[in-house]
């Protein structure tokens, strides 16, 4: 027959529109007194294009008189319990099936219908110009307000299936993201060579003496070199020979100035004598690149930098509407591969480079719902909690276990006294406008002293009362 679809007191338009989209062709909508999804006239607007759009028939079901009256303004049927919102799409089915003598009737019956409303306005008009003849009390109140604060310690965490009050732990999950670049750059780095040249030997002995391979000769200063082939020096005396010798040591702290190198080490030293003629130097004209360690720290900077701005954009671009990345969660893993290490010889340094994010995502809107609990357990009894008052401040994150975050926040409100329209009416109808001031001044905690105005200007006392809570006006 139809579907019903029940609000609550603090959904909005969005979600009550989304608990219609399924709910079929005909709805009858149950909306609580002061429902903030429908207490103005917008939202019946936009209730009206959505039901249009949907080809739906939508039943406003509610006892309140303000609602009711936006639903007629909008034309929307009112009832004022689903069992007669029931009835009332029995009647259009029964008129949808009417035969012609059937439809006859419904005709003639509408029409007596009618002649029963108007009659009802007559008499609905004459009451209203009663009414309008008995004096009215308007009142004016400020409740007293009361500011509410707490500090919170919630807990965000990806095992939690909902929203754990008592215990301040709300639900979260975890979002992953992966990004891979290969980069390479010029080496920098230059091979240092070693000192080569010529040494003299002279025979000390009358015999021909032969100067093995890896002999090695150095300067006053320790500096040492070694030949690089076996030479014979003739004989007799003072005969000799020539013999190339390279430093033990590369780069320029392995050469020697010329007649640096005086000394022969080992046996040989008694047999012949040694000195260079010129002097022992690096060859400058070779230069072969080679990687250097700050190579390698630069590409990796370079590459890292770029790939680690890529991956959070990934994971931001997963955040949804309402949703929180807690910061402190995120984790970025590398992974590399060089194509070569230090020192080796190469002109270019090649690097291939994985990033790896893991993050935890919340809801904010259940920080809310906790915020609200907690404020509305250290209001004063009696009063209630303003719910458009709660603030929240920036979630400032205490600790992270696994994908869990802790993390501290403070809100705050006010909490307010409410009043009962009923007890006011009975302690202003039948009084003057001093006497009703007074006796709410002391029935009533107030803000301000409370504002009695009797119309019209004639009457001295007032048997209508209307009631206005400063700063809680109603209208469409």
């Amino acid at each position: 027959m139809g579907s019903v679809v029940n609000l609550e007191k603090d959904d909005d338009f969005a979600s009550a529109r989304g608990k219609m989209a399924m709910a079929g062709e005909r709805v009858a909508l149950v909306v609580p007194s002061e429902c903030r999804a429908l207490y103005r006239s917008l939202a019946f607007k936009m209730l009206r294009r959505w039901a249009q759009d949907a080809a739906a028939s939508v039943v406003i079901v509610t006892r309140d008189p303000h609602l009711k009256w936006l639903a007629h303004e909008y034309g929307f049927p009112t009832c004022s319990s689903v069992r007669r919102a029931e009835a009332h799409w029995r009647r259009e089915d029964d008129i949808a099936r009417a035969s012609a003598v059937g439809a006859w009737f419904l005709r003639r019956r509408a029409g007596m219908l009618r002649f029963a409303i108007l009659a009802s306005l007559l008499v609905a008009v004459l009451g209203a110009l009663a009414f309008v003849a008995v004096p009215v009390a308007t009142v004016t109140l400020t409740a007293s307000t009361q500011p509410v604060s707490q500090r919170l310690e919630i807990t965000a965490d990806p095992s939690v299936n909902a929203v754990d009050v008592a215990g301040s732990r709300i639900p979260a999950h975890v979002i992953t993201a992966s990004v891979d670049a290969t980069d390479r750059l010029p080496t920098t780095g230059k091979k240092e060579g070693k000192a080569k040249g010529l040494v003299t030997f002279g025979n000390l002995t009358d015999a021909e003496v032969r100067v093995p391979q890896g002999t090695v000769v150095a300067t006053a200063a320790g500096h040492r070199f070694e030949t690089t082939a076996a030479t014979v020096v003739p004989a007799p005396r003072w005969s000799s020979a020539r013999a190339e010798v390279v430093a033990l040591v590369a780069g320029s702290q392995g050469e020697a100035a010329r007649l640096a190198i005086v000394r022969v080490e080992g046996p040989l030293a008694q047999a012949v004598a040694v000195l260079n003629e010129q002097p022992i130097a690096v060859d400058k004209t070779r230069s072969d690149a080679v990687v250097a360690q700050q190579d390698r720290d630069k590409l990796r900077a370079s590459v890292y930098d770029r790939l680690n701005k890529q991956v959070l954009g990934a994971l931001n671009q997963q955040v949804k509407q309402y949703e929180t990345m807690a910061q402190s969660t995120i984790k970025v893993e590398s992974q590399e591969e060089f194509d070569h290490g230090v020192g080796d010889e190469a002109a270019t340094l090649s690097l291939r480079m994985t990033l790896r994010a893991r993050a935890t995502v919340f809801d904010s809107r259940h920080i809310g719902e906790v915020a609200r609990t907690a404020l509305e357990a250290s209001a004063q009894p009696g009063q209630q909690l303003a719910v458009d008052s709660v603030r929240i401040t920036t979630p400032e994150a205490l600790a992270v276990t696994g994908d869990a975050v802790t993390f501290a926040t403070r809100a705050d409100g006010v909490a307010t006294q409410p009043f009962d329209e009923d007890q006011i009416r009975g302690l202003v109808s039948g009084a003057t406008a001093a006497e009703a001031s007074a006796r709410l001044q002391e029935a009533l905690h107030l803000e301000q002293p409370p504002q009695v105005r009797v119309e019209p200007d004639w009457a001295t006392r007032a048997y209508r009362v209307d009631v206005i809570v400063a700063g809680d006006e109603k209208g469409p």
